[in-house]
């Protein structure tokens, strides 16, 4: 069980030192991922992420046998503790990744949506669109309305 210190610390942490609270929460260390080219240090930092969630289906399923919580049970906690639910989370996740290959990496659109594991450059351009309002061009060369991406994350 956390105590209020621990919480209030990973408060600091997250105020001070710009840590993303779900990095934290997963105990992932990401020092491994530095790199003097921003596009890498993104792609090992996706990576990495996805190594360590693979399989949090799995584990939320071992948890639910272990200790009879359903996983609809864990998505209210989960909800609780973070805001969002499990699938606001991982969409919000994938956005951010793109977002900051978009800006920060001289990849093509299509290496982008192949990396995010989309089928295709079109699904990926509409996932896109449907949560930022813009397709990922727009984006990424800034003419998104009011010159920023909205967030338009599904209500579940």
């Amino acid at each position: 069980m956390l105590s209020r210190n621990d919480i209030l610390e990973t408060i600091r942490m997250i105020d001070q030192q710009h840590l993303d609270i779900r990095t934290i929460t997963m105990g992932i260390s990401l020092l491994s991922c530095a790199d003097s080219s921003a596009e890498r240090a993104c792609e090992k930092i996706y990576d990495k992420i996805s190594r360590y969630a693979e399989h949090l289906v799995a584990t939320g399923e071992e948890i639910e046998r272990e200790f009879g919580m359903s996983e609809r049970h864990l998505n209210r906690i989960f909800k609780a503790a973070t805001g969002w639910s499990i699938g606001q989370y991982r969409i919000q996740r994938k956005l951010h990744v793109a977002k900051t290959l978009l800006r920060g990496s001289r990849n093509s659109i299509h290496e982008i949506s192949q990396s995010l594991r989309f089928g295709s450059i079109s699904q990926f351009s509409a996932f896109f669109r449907r949560y930022c309002g813009c397709s990922p061009r727009e984006y990424r060369i800034g003419t998104a309305v009011g010159g920023e991406a909205r967030e338009n994350l599904p209500e579940e």
